[in-house]
């Protein structure tokens, strides 16, 4: 009877599409109506998100379920990529069927006490005016972000992905700082042609300031962070880490 069991979920796991056997990323769009603003800022959150907290999240679109129960397709599809690190279950799955018009989303073991089914309901609920202007990335941004900081907020990283805003000082401090040495080079000059027997002094007070006005060390350059454009963040996507759901979530439709 086990066995039977085991060689029923094998076959359940493997009810996925052949078009859909693997990610493209933290977002996979299969339906192609995600815009490339919206798809390269889901890619950088989901890799700052995983970063983060180890929460593994996949957004995915696809353009029709074919007649197939949206949560029998999400749940098959969350199995087969393995979504959250295998122990830990920590993934979600954010599933778009275009033409059906419905929602899944499908929450791992290890999420399910953060992203209650009532929870994710009224995520759903705030994103259907997105859906129904087909605002496909939006409405993945929109709900990405909801879940995302419900997830920082109870593992205690909220404050972590805000942490450039009181860097405003070092930039003051630097221009008077370039000033402040400027007016140091006029002074050493100034005792240097006028003092006489300096000729010592000489090589060291032209080029001692130097270091400073070359913009090297601490005040120079910038930190980036995970947050920029482009490709930067939290690294390339390299695949999803075994995880699995035991069916918890919600589904919905616009």
């Amino acid at each position: 009877m086990v066995a039977l069991l085991v060689l029923a979920a094998a076959l359940t796991a493997q009810q996925v599409p052949a078009q859909y056997e693997k990610p493209t990323g933290y977002l996979s769009d299969f339906a192609h109506v995600v815009d490339a603003a919206d798809a390269d800022a889901i890619e950088q959150y989901a890799s700052s998100l995983r970063t983060s907290t180890g929460a593994e999240v996949a957004l995915v679109t696809v353009r029709s379920l074919n007649g197939e129960p949206v949560e029998d397709f999400a749940n098959n599809l969350y199995r087969k990529w393995g979504i959250g690190q295998k122990g830990a279950n920590e993934g979600l799955l954010i599933l778009l069927a275009i033409d059906d018009r419905k929602s899944r989303v499908e929450v791992g073991y290890g999420l399910e006490p953060i992203l209650t089914d009532g929870y994710v309901g009224s995520v759903q609920r705030q994103i259907r005016p997105e859906l129904r202007e087909g605002k496909y990335g939006a409405a993945l941004r929109k709900a990405l972000e909801a879940f995302g900081a419900k997830i920082q907020q109870a593992k205690g990283t909220l404050s972590s992905e805000v942490p450039a805003e009181g860097r405003a000082g070092p930039p003051r401090v630097q221009i008077p700082g370039r000033f402040l040495m400027l007016l140091l080079i006029v002074v050493v000059l100034f005792l240097f042609f006028s003092g006489g027997g300096g000729g010592r002094r000489g090589g060291g007070g032209v080029f001692w300031p130097g270091p400073f006005l070359g913009g090297g060390g601490g005040f120079g350059g910038s930190s980036g962070g995970g947050w920029g454009s482009g490709g930067g963040g939290g690294g390339s996507f390299g695949g999803f880490g075994g995880g699995d759901s035991g069916g918890g979530g919600s589904s919905s439709d616009w």
